[in-house]
C-alpha cells in the first residue's frame, strides 16, 4: 500500500458584495456548474447531502458530499461521504464597506474523487473557479442574489 499524500489548497478572493448576499450565492449548490470548471451537476439528496457529478481530465466522476457545518452568512464546511480525508470549507468575512473576503479550503488525498488530477491542476482550477464566482456575482449573472 502506497503512502498517502494529503494535499491542502487554500485560496482567497475579495468580492464586492455584502457577506449575507455572497453566502446566499455560495450556498446555492445546484448553481455550481455555472462557475465551477468540470462540474456538470450538483443535486440535493436531503437537507445535508448532495450528489456531485463532474468531469476530470475526460473522466466522469460522481460522489456524495455531506455538509458538516453551517454558520449562516459566515462559514460552510463539508466532507466527501466514504472518504475521511476529503473535506473543505468556505469562510466569508466582511472586508470593509460593501465587500466580503471569501476563503476556500480543500483538503484531500489521492482517493478523493478529484484525486486523479495533479495538485497543480486542482490548485489552478480552484483559483479559476473563485475568479469566475467573483465575476458572476459582481455582475449579478447566473447566481442567486437579491436585486438591489
Amino acid at each position: 500500500m502506497g503512502a498517502v499524500h494529503v494535499k491542502t489548497i487554500l485560496h482567497s478572493v475579495e468580492i464586492v458584495g455584502k457577506t449575507t448576499d455572497v453566502y446566499e450565492a455560495w450556498t446555492d449548490f445546484e448553481n455550481y456548474p455555472s462557475f465551477m470548471e468540470g462540474v456538470r451537476e450538483v443535486r440535493q439528496i436531503d437537507d445535508r447531502r448532495y450528489l456531485w457529478i463532474s468531469d476530470f481530465d475526460g473522466t466522469r466522476v460522481a460522489w456524495e458530499c455531506a455538509i458538516t457545518l453551517l454558520i449562516p452568512h459566515q462559514r460552510i464546511a463539508w466532507r466527501v461521504v466514504g472518504d475521511d480525508g476529503a473535506s473543505g470549507s468556505v469562510t466569508i468575512e466582511p472586508a470593509g464597506e460593501g465587500k466580503s473576503h471569501v476563503t476556500f479550503r480543500l483538503t484531500y488525498g489521492n482517493s478523493a474523487p478529484w484525486g486523479i488530477i495533479s495538485e497543480a491542476a486542482m490548485r489552478q482550477r480552484v483559483c479559476a473557479n473563485l475568479r469566475r464566482f467573483k465575476r458572476l456575482f459582481e455582475k449579478g449573472h447566473a447566481l442567486k442574489r437579491p436585486v438591489a
